[in-house]
């Protein structure tokens, strides 16, 4: 299996921008057996599109609440998922909110933040999956919602994790045919594949456990659904899911334009604030932020 950076989010990087890339993961042979079927066609394509660079698009349809739905959001993003950099601009009701991540962390900037919630001359939230939170519920519910427009989560759970697959048939992805499955994939399970060659990933998983109340100790399977829309060339080009959580609903990620070059640009350190330094009343009133505009 090649060598590839961890994609995932982590929060909390100020005293440290510049982040090492993380080894590439792999078992204790240095390499994977391939699924069968319909699952390893999934798995073939994923790892693929994980060596890609591309140009995501992005709807948000919020959780039905009462009867209701929010109308969706939508935003564009550009992912080197090989080295997994990545940046979002996604449009609301509120204004436009921004997300950065690198190998090893993850920025928000939200458009409009409660007074007095960050400090002064401070714009963007960072966390980081090194520190161990004192309120682990709510730096697990920021990392589950900022992740969920990360293409690089949902394929790298799909790559490490994936239990079962089956063919739903053929589907028009931006006009191009491409045969769409439905993957049950084991968060415990990718979790657990990663293990110490990827802990940003490990623990990403495992904030994700947390926000929606699992326990990545407790025995049995924590399933998630992933559609994956594999395109003629082998390549995922489209991903839906609900990621759990996340208190977003459902996202859905069109990936296209592949190839290229892309370096993700992070902003200022002197901009940034860490949210395991906030009170854990500010901590939950972004959450509450993020969820008002993105569910």
């Amino acid at each position: 299996m090649r060598r590839r950076t961890s994609f995932s989010g982590v929060l909390g990087l100020l005293a440290a921008i510049a982040v090492a890339a993380s080894p590439a993961r792999a078992d204790a042979s240095g390499t994977s057996p391939v699924p069968s079927g319909s699952l390893g066609t999934v798995t073939t394509a994923v790892e693929r599109t994980l060596d890609q660079t591309v140009i995501v698009s992005i709807v948000l349809a919020g959780a039905r609440v009462f009867g209701s739905a929010p109308p969706p959001l939508r935003g564009q993003g550009h992912f080197d998922l090989a080295t997994g950099q990545g940046q979002v601009t996604m449009h609301g009701p509120s204004g436009t909110e921004k997300r950065i991540f690198l190998p090893a962390a993850v920025f928000l900037h939200e458009p409009a933040t409660p007074a007095g919630v960050l400090p002064k001359g401070k714009t963007w939230i960072s966390a980081g999956l090194t520190e161990y939170p004192t309120d682990v519920t709510a730096f697990s519910e920021f990392v589950a919602q900022v992740e969920g427009v990360n293409p690089g989560l949902l394929l790298e759970q799909v790559a490490l994790g994936g239990v079962s697959a089956v063919s739903l048939g053929q589907r028009q992805v931006a006009g191009v045919p491409a045969t769409e499955y439905l993957v049950n994939v084991d968060l415990k399970r990718a979790a657990a594949t990663a293990g110490a060659t990827i802990p940003g990933l490990r623990r990403a998983i495992g904030y994700q456990l947390v926000a929606a109340g699992g326990n990545s100790t407790k025995r049995g399977l924590v399933l998630q659904k992933i559609r994956v829309w594999v395109d003629g060339a082998g390549r995922a080009v489209q991903l839906q899911a609900s990621p759990p959580g996340s208190g977003i609903g459902t996202t859905t990620l069109a990936m296209g334009r592949f190839g290229g070059g892309f370096r993700a640009t992070t902003p200022a350190r002197a901009e940034v604030v860490d949210i395991a330094t906030l009170t854990p009343g500010g901590e939950q009133e972004l959450i509450g932020g993020i969820d008002s505009d993105a569910a």
